[in-house]
């Protein structure tokens, strides 16, 4: 029979203890007092706290089947509470989490594991549309933003730890199936990037500039153009709020001048945050602004000593049909979309101190495009030439670890409350319904 002792080295769940080397050993049962009820739930009776229903058959606690039951000896009734009163103040860890949050010394030592990101860093970073509905409302309830630390964005994030920054940017593509967490590892490559002080371009969702937009406007630069003030005011912002730290440490001033009206001229030697300050303030120049925004980054930010991450998420609706429909019934290029010209410079080779991470996602391109989730046919002829060549990093569904992580993730979270889903059989079965995708995995998790 073990004793508090022994205790770490008999629990097979999510939880441990983190030390009990002080507790002494007791004698008598304490079956006598509680029946034939596991470690976990004997801990939790003591201390007054509810256990976390799951896999044993006599008490549905989380931790452990009938087998590994009742393991603890207390000599009476007052020694099980004076246990308990000890063991208080060693709080259970929860094993589907790292305490690590800096995404720069995340290894594969991590993977499979959540990490909290803080909210003063998730809310800078990230607005509204950075996540799919689902995922926000999940932030929402549980009142916290965490990411699992998976194989591809190690993978990317050892890449850019070791790439020579002297030569033109290195580009990541990130490819796989929907819903397989693309966006997450993103998420994960961005949130790595801004903590060690590079100058974040982050296009969240750009195949909504495509067909999605609320307003257009013909261009005041270019006649055969097309201008989306809103979505171009909406990213200066982000820009602005993502950049803050650096934008106020390094003082940028421009190198050429613009001539926005014959009243409006900004001079050279103007400050950066004047242009990005101007564009918003004028949306009528907003997508201007962001072309002169990326002329200046592209031959200043060597010098500077800014690296920069432009971060697309859905890079293959830059070649996209668009909705915009001309005089001969015909759609527009997606060319003539000033914000998709302007970032289609980024990807180009003729500047360096930097990288591109993007993702490709058949949800990006039209219906018919979406037959396979690979990059050479969602890009087709001509995006894979304008990106190649790039690192493509495959995200694939859940492997063991990391679907088993994400469940009991979402049992400590209470965000899967059926008891019966709760038992060996259940997740099993959750496993098996949802093919370990993480997409299908978080609705169906929802609807238990």
């Amino acid at each position: 029979m073990a004793t508090l002792n022994s205790a770490s080295q008999v629990l097979p769940s999510i939880y441990s203890i983190s030390s009990f080397e002080d507790q002494p050993k007791m004698s008598a049962p304490i079956s006598r007092y509680l029946g034939p009820l596991s470690q976990r739930c004997v801990l939790n009776v003591l201390r007054h706290t509810p256990a976390v229903p799951m896999a044993c058959s006599n008490c549905r606690c989380r931790q452990f089947s009938s087998k590994e039951s009742l393991t603890v000896d207390v000599s009476n009734l007052a020694e099980m509470f004076r246990v308990a009163k000890q063991s208080s103040g060693k709080p259970l860890r929860r094993l589907f989490m790292t305490r690590e949050e800096d995404p720069g010394r995340h290894t594969m030592q991590h993977e499979g594991l959540f990490y909290t990101m803080q909210p003063e860093t998730h809310n800078v970073l990230f607005k509204e549309d950075s996540f799919t509905a689902e995922f926000r409302k999940q932030v929402e309830t549980f009142n916290e933003m965490t990411l699992m630390v998976r194989r591809p964005a190690v993978e990317v994030i050892s890449y850019l730890k070791q790439a020579n920054y002297a030569y033109p940017p290195n580009k990541y593509l990130l490819y796989g199936s929907h819903g397989t967490g693309k966006t997450m590892s993103l998420a994960h490559i961005i949130h790595y990037c801004h903590s060690q002080g590079w100058m974040v371009l982050y296009v969240p969702w750009p195949s909504s500039w495509n067909n999605k937009f609320r307003y257009l406007t013909n261009s005041s630069y270019k006649a055969d153009r097309w201008d989306l003030p809103r979505e171009s005011v909406s990213w200066l912002k982000q820009f602005k709020t993502i950049n803050a730290e650096i934008l106020e440490k390094t003082p940028i001033k421009t190198r050429y001048s613009y001539e926005w009206t014959k009243r409006e001229v900004m001079e050279k030697g103007s400050a950066l945050t004047y242009l990005i300050e101007f564009g918003i303030s004028r949306p009528k120049f907003s997508s201007d602004c962001i072309g002169a925004l990326i002329k200046e980054l592209k031959c200043q930010n060597e010098e500077l000593g800014v690296r920069i991450l432009l971060a697309i998420d859905g890079v293959n609706s830059f070649w996209r049909p668009t909705a915009i429909k001309l005089d001969n019934k015909e759609f527009a290029d997606p060319d003539k979309i000033t914000l998709i010209h302007n970032f289609k410079k980024l990807l180009q080779t003729d500047w360096s101190n930097g990288a591109v991470v993007g993702t490709v996602d058949a949800k990006a391109s039209v219906k018919e495009e979406r037959a396979s989730f690979m990059p050479r046919y969602l890009l087709k002829k001509e995006g894979f030439e304008w990106l190649d060549p790039f690192v493509p990093i495959h995200v694939d569904d859940y492997n063991d670890k990391e679907v088993n992580s994400c469940i009991d993730y979402y049992v400590d979270k209470l965000w899967i409350q059926n008891p019966k889903a709760l038992t060996e059989e259940g997740r099993n079965q959750l496993i098996f319904l949802t093919n370990k995708n993480p997409r299908i995995l978080e609705r169906t998790a929802a609807a238990w």
